[in-house]
């Protein structure tokens, strides 16, 4: 029963994140100007609950504490995901599909930047867009996925694509 509870849950929340970035709330990308709604800032945000909902169900071995996946749901519900067009860069100089940084427009949080046409791609190519997901949210709480040695340990656990694809119907 606690499971079901917690799925619906988790569901439910997912819902209002969508609902409140197609509103241009805090959910989403309050601070910018007529991106509320984009469809891909809205699958970025449904993975990232997916992704809790999984790891919340899992048992043996965790990859996050209970502290930690309370932080990843709060990162979730007021983390900005901006949609670039824009070549991203990581610190080492890197074209990347997405990063982590500060949010100068809310102090002391930070905002995930997405490339829409590279993420885009990895969508149609099924590269595993779970996994970038989750290493960004990561570097969102304060924890280190250098090389995604946390977040590749995904789909050991059994979180795949395929899992999300019937997430995303259930929603």
């Amino acid at each position: 029963m606690k499971s079901i509870n917690r799925r619906i849950t988790v569901v439910l929340l997912g819902v209002i994140t969508f609902f409140l970035s197609s509103c241009g709330g805090k959910g989403g990308n309050a601070n910018e100007i007529g991106n509320g709604g984009d469809p891909t800032e809205a699958g970025f945000i449904s993975r990232g609950y997916f992704i809790e909902s999984k790891l919340r169900e899992t048992t043996g071995q965790k990859l996050l504490t209970q502290q930690e996946l309370e932080q990843l749901h709060n990162a979730l519900v007021t983390t900005t995901v901006k949609i670039v067009d824009e070549e991203l860069k990581d610190h080492n100089g890197k074209t990347v599909t997405a990063r982590t940084s500060e949010d100068l427009k809310v102090p002391g949080r930070k905002k995930v930047e997405l490339n829409r046409s590279l993420w885009g791609d990895a969508v149609k190519n099924f590269s595993n867009v779970n996994l970038i997901v989750f290493h960004e949210y990561l570097w969102v709480i304060g924890k280190d996925d250098t090389n995604y040695q946390i977040s590749h340990q995904l789909e050991a656990l059994g979180i795949t694509e395929s899992d999300y694809n019937k997430f995303k119907k259930n929603e």
